[in-house]
Order: C-alpha cells, then structure tokens, then sequence
C-alpha cells in the first residue's frame, strides 16, 4: 500500500530491520517463498504488534476514529453492532482501525483514508 519495503536481517544478534522509503526504489523482486508476515516480523524483532485483542482498546481506538471523522466532517456510516467503519461511501476500515486495517477497491480513496487513520496516531 505505502510502496516502502521492509528488509529484516537475522544474520545479526539481535536481528535488525531496514525501510527503504518508496521515492528511493527503482524495482522490487519479491521472494515469495522467504516472505514474513508483519506478525512474524514483530516477533523476531521482540516487538509488540499493532494488533490489539483488547475490546475496551478496539472500543476507544474505534470511538476516536469515529470523532476524528465527525471532526473533520468526512462521511462515514456505521453501526454500534458491526465493528466495521464505512468511510467516503468507498473504502471501510476494520478492526483494530490502523492504516493496514483500511480496505478499499479504489486506490485513490483508500489513499486518502489511510491518510486520516494515520493522523489520528
């Protein structure tokens, strides 16, 4: 989604991580078969995930997205019994309401929505 690329390095104690930032790549190759997941990574690197199971935090992170949106006045619609936020009519954002958890067909919007989960920090 960011274009930015992360090279984690496990040769070294302890392993280290590397972000080659998106203007700075010419080409990528994937090795799909020595690809990691996030979770994996955050494990490696002894790191707590952004991934939080705990439902009074999901509740306050989702309750602050919702007023960071009426703040700004972006249309959005959801439901007290569907976790999931729909935002700009386009793209939703799912639990637990970070800038992965954002999903969206186009990418103009989704951009843009990300953009916002970000600033709410």
């Amino acid at each position: 989604m960011s274009g930015n690329v992360v090279l984690l390095d496990c040769e070294n104690t302890p392993p280290n991580a590397r972000v080659i930032m998106h203007h700075a790549i010419a080409s990528v190759h994937v090795d799909t078969e020595r690809c990691l997941g996030v979770k994996t990574m955050d494990a490696i690197l002894q790191r707590r995930s952004f991934v939080c199971d705990d439902p009074a935090w999901l509740k306050t992170r989702r309750d602050a997205l919702i007023k960071y949106l009426e703040k700004h006045r972006v249309p959005f619609r959801q439901d007290e019994n569907d976790p999931v936020i729909h935002v700009l009519g386009r793209a939703r954002v799912e639990p637990p309401y970070v800038v992965t958890s954002v999903f969206c067909d186009n990418s103009i919007i989704g951009k843009r929505v990300q953009e916002l989960v970000m600033k709410l920090g």
